[in-house]
């Protein structure tokens, strides 16, 4: 067996687990999580901290703000069409396996699926419905 053979099987261990663990921070619908708070999303926190989503000032994309861990924060993961101009959200908690017991604010950016027009219905879980 050729020596470089024999060294990729020796970091398959390394390499497999690491790819993995990298890719499970990766959103599967492109959510880029901000920094700072857009002007879109002045004034619309909810006390109750529910998550919510709205238009992007161009109406290329939604902005979300949600809430969670600081270290672990919820992002939208999966965005699926549920029927005409309606939309299911899963948000998941991104991080490792330790997360802070604290709880804040996190916002991000996806691609909207649809352009804006009529009234478009979001349901992010936890007995959360936006329109648009």
């Amino acid at each position: 067996m050729s020596r470089k053979i024999q060294r990729m099987k020796r970091a398959a261990p390394i390499l497999v687990p690491a790819l993995v663990f990298g890719l499970a921070g990766c959103s599967g619908i492109g959510a880029e999580r901000l920094d700072e708070a857009p002007p879109e999303l002045d004034g619309v926190a909810s006390p109750e901290m529910e998550p919510t989503v709205v238009w992007s000032d161009d109406g290329e994309s939604w902005l979300f703000l949600t809430f969670g861990s600081s270290s672990c924060p919820n992002e939208p993961r999966g965005l699926h069409e549920t029927g005409e101009r309606a939309f299911e959200v899963t948000l998941e908690s991104a991080g490792g396996w330790f997360c802070t017991a604290d709880v804040g604010p996190a916002i991000y950016r996806v691609p909207a699926p649809v352009s804006p027009g009529d009234p478009i219905t979001v349901d992010l879980g936890y007995g959360v419905i936006v329109t648009l």
